[in-house]
């Protein structure tokens, strides 16, 4: 028996990257390790599997297993299950943007008007050098594998138009709303990295729609909706702001550092010098809106989330293991690399997650950073090295070379734990530690923390059930 779909919902749903978005092909790729999945154009886009993918997760997560079956549909797979269930919901691709606003559809790239596009058009429009770290903090060996790599992303700012249907039998469908809803919530990231600082989205325009298909004025209305995705700005839904969910909790920290700061991996010198330097920290471009008009800004220097994601973990690691009275002059060597690694922590694979291995898929974190970009102007410096023979004590001919490092900086980030009632007593006071000694010096960001680079103070706010706000004590 057909199902009586007669009600249609219809939204057009305009985001824009707030962090870099990396939605990988899995395509072999020659000069990098990974490559972006791309639209007929050869721009970035948004895949509906991606869309429907992480709106399926978030709903499921928030309501039971039947509902989401109902909404998604339901492929079986054995004698014993439910009959097959088709979706309710279709979803098209995400479109990039020009400069103009406009979502580009069709065939149109290369055109006339296309200097915006090239730059999204490249193999990698903004890309990120990663290395992994082994359970004593340091940079992986030659004998473990995917030790160092890099990412491609589509940079911040790039807008993304996209349309969702929803067919029901109901002219007050409550599930409408409910998806809608899920567009805020700040677990709504697209793409990998999404635990590092990648894929966090916000909301521009929504135009919505609902055609009761059996009234003939509104089916005169769907047959003459435009099939562009472009939205009409006469049928548009003022953006409601982000939502935070509601078990989750939002820590605010404020830091300055006490002097030098460098976050290497950067390819373009930041500092004006005749002479670049050797070791130039991360910088990057964006794209930047005024009156629906797009353009590319400068670079500017860039504290990316998993700089801080990385600092973080490793020393709530470390407090994990002082709160258990696990000591490493105490413990055996296997017994050491056990408590040395994260997996091994039942309350950190819960708050930070881990990769997948052999025998595990694998967890996903509930810690959200976002990447940090700095003022054009920040005040930056060049210091230089000389690499010294150790035998001798004199110094090395043709080993003389300098890094690129900030002066001072001040940043300002939010840290998202989501269902933070779910943590251990545990969990949470090693965080807690962790973030008393990211504002008071003891905890370095970036490179060379055991020469006195990176070194921060500040506060943190951590808000509680009993008191509005926490300030971090020394």
């Amino acid at each position: 028996m057909l199902k009586q779909w007669n009600h249609l919902y219809l939204a057009r749903v305009c985001v824009e990257a707030q962090t870099p978005i990396s939605i990988q092909s899995g395509q072999a790729e020659m000069s990098y390790d990974t490559s972006l999945i791309r639209d007929a154009n050869g721009l970035p886009t948004l895949p509906a599997t991606s869309i429907r993918g992480v709106l399926r997760h978030l709903f499921q997560a928030q309501f039971d297993e039947a509902q989401t079956h109902i909404l998604f549909g339901y492929a079986q797979t054995n004698t014993k299950e439910p009959e097959d269930q088709t979706s309710r919901i279709q979803i098209s691709w995400g479109l990039i943007h020009d400069k103009h606003n406009r979502p580009v559809e069709g065939l149109v790239y290369p055109s006339e008007d296309a200097d915006f596009l090239d730059q999204l058009a490249q193999s990698q429009p903004i890309k990120r050098e990663r290395v992994r770290l082994n359970h004593k903090g340091c940079a992986a060996g030659k004998d473990e594998n995917r030790g160092k790599f890099d990412i491609t992303a589509c940079p911040k700012g790039a807008r993304f138009t996209f349309e969702i249907k929803y067919w029901s039998d109901s002219a007050n469908d409550t599930h409408w709303e409910e998806l809608m809803a899920l567009l805020q919530k700040p677990n709504f990231r697209l793409g990998s990295s999404t635990r590092s600082g990648f894929g966090a989205l916000s909301i521009q325009q929504i135009e919505s729609h609902h055609f009761d298909l059996k009234n003939p004025e509104d089916v005169a209305k769907w047959c003459a909706l435009d099939r562009s995705v472009a939205i009409n700005n006469t049928n548009t839904q003022p953006p409601s702001p982000n939502e935070q969910a509601q078990d989750s909790v939002r820590i605010r920290l404020a830091l300055k550092a006490d002097g030098f700061v460098r976050i290497g991996g950067g390819d373009v010198p930041m500092h004006e010098a005749s002479d670049p330097a050797d070791l130039r920290m991360q910088s990057e471009s964006y794209i930047q809106w005024t009156n629906d008009q797009g353009r590319f800004s400068k670079r500017k220097p860039l504290i990316p989330a998993s700089s801080i994601k990385g600092a973080i973990a490793h020393r709530t690691l470390y407090h994990s293991n002082r709160l258990k009275g696990q000591f490493a002059d105490q413990l055996t060597d296997e017994l050491f690399i056990s408590a040395a690694t994260r997996e091994h922590h039942t309350e950190l694979t819960d708050l930070l997650g881990y990769a997948k291995n052999d025998s595990d898929e694998g967890r996903v974190g509930k810690i959200l950073i976002d990447d940090i970009y700095l003022a054009e102007n920040a005040p930056t410096s060049q210091l230089w090295h000389n690499r010294i023979d150790r035998f001798t004590g004199g110094v090395i001919d043709g080993a003389l070379f300098t890094e690129e490092v900030l002066f001072e900086p001040e940043i300002e980030f939010d840290l998202t734990i989501l269902d933070a009632d779910s943590l251990s007593d545990l969990a949470q006071q090693a965080l807690k530690a962790t973030l008393n000694d990211l504002c008071h010096g003891r905890l370095p960001l970036g490179a060379a923390g055991s020469r006195g680079l990176g070194s921060f103070t500040g506060e943190y706010h951590w808000p509680e059930h009993t008191t509005s706000q926490a300030k971090g004590e020394q």
